[in-house]
């Protein structure tokens, strides 16, 4: 026979842990899980099956277990079907969201470290802008899951990096180039349209061939009657998406091409106006109303797309 203190040294469970599952009093603290082979008051004695109980308390407790869910888990564990790998796996599953949340944390903590780095006037910003290249990042990734081997999946990374590049410009206070103001103003306007309007749709070409050339750069948009001419010439105001021609360059380049690249784009776009966090930095650059209109406009435009893939007989992967 053992005393508690030794089962204690065996087992690694703490003393009152052993009494709380000994304890027959669960109207109280007592779980009532285990009656020692001696239990008299102050005076207890365990046994070779009082040890394996324990023993198996203690692996259930390191995987997580709770005091209150070792009773079951052990009910589970011998009954003859799988009730035990079942309340394995639905434990392992809780666990997982909670590492995932957990890592969560890290990284937002991780970030905050860094933005400590920075200068007092430039911490808010710095941690802004990480928080918007990690949600472009998550954005192509959930749109490129159709194919993971598309060929422009890194130039839509680029190009939407590009936008919160421009963004973070405004937000500074410093020049984003006259193409990307005269998108602002725009969207600003019609964030109180229909977000399916033509309007919308056609500002939505002017953006997306901004971020073509890497979050409308000055230097490759010089205005907005360029970003028109250049969107003409894409076909995409006379003919719309469905129609336009392919842009320059190979497959697997990481160049963005016109016409798949457009498909991924889009769907990129509106899964970045879709995270709720991005609401306040796309608010502040494009106006009262904008993130609501852009959410929307970027998801029929979206559908629109893989309808007329669809039409057209395809898979709704982008080619």
């Amino acid at each position: 026979m053992w005393k508690r203190s030794q089962v204690e040294q065996l087992t690694g469970l703490t003393r009152h842990t052993i009494q709380d599952l000994c304890n027959p009093n669960t109207a109280g603290d007592g779980l009532g899980f285990w009656r020692p082979a001696v239990s008299k008051p102050g005076y207890s004695r365990f046994d070779e099956g009082d040890l394996l109980a324990f023993y198996l308390v203690r692996q259930l407790t390191k995987a997580g277990f709770t005091l209150r869910e070792v009773e079951p888990a052990v009910f589970d564990l011998l009954e003859t079907d799988d009730a035990f790998a079942l309340t394995v796996r639905a434990k392992e599953s809780r666990l997982r969201a909670r590492r995932s949340e957990l890592d969560g944390k890290l990284d937002a903590l991780a970030c905050l470290e860094r933005a400590a780095a920075h200068e007092v006037g430039e911490r808010l910003l710095s941690v802004m802008e990480e928080a918007l290249l990690r949600s472009a990042g998550r954005a192509v990734l959930s749109a490129g899951k159709r194919d993971a081997a598309h060929p422009d999946i890194d130039g839509v990374h680029a190009a939407l990096e590009g936008l919160v590049r421009q963004m973070l410009l405004v937000l500074r206070g410093e020049d984003a180039g006259p193409a990307f103001d005269v998108l602002r103003r725009r969207i600003g306007e019609l964030a109180s349209d229909d977000p399916e309007s033509p309007s919308a749709e056609h500002t939505l070409w002017e953006l997306m061939d901004a971020l073509r050339y890497g979050g409308g750069a000055a230097a490759r948009v010089a205005d907005a009657a360029a970003v028109r001419a250049s969107a003409e010439e894409h076909g995409v105001w006379a003919q719309g998406p469905a129609d336009a021609p392919a842009d320059e360059g190979e497959p697997g380049d990481g160049e963005l091409r016109f016409r798949g690249g457009d498909r991924l784009t889009m769907r990129a776009l509106a899964r970045f106006m879709k995270e709720a966090e991005n609401g306040v930095p796309v608010e502040l650059v494009f106006g009262e109303g904008s993130f609501s209109f852009l959410a929307r406009a970027a998801a029929a435009c979206a559908d629109r797309f893989d309808e007329e893939v669809h039409d057209d007989g395809g898979d709704g992967s982008d080619g």
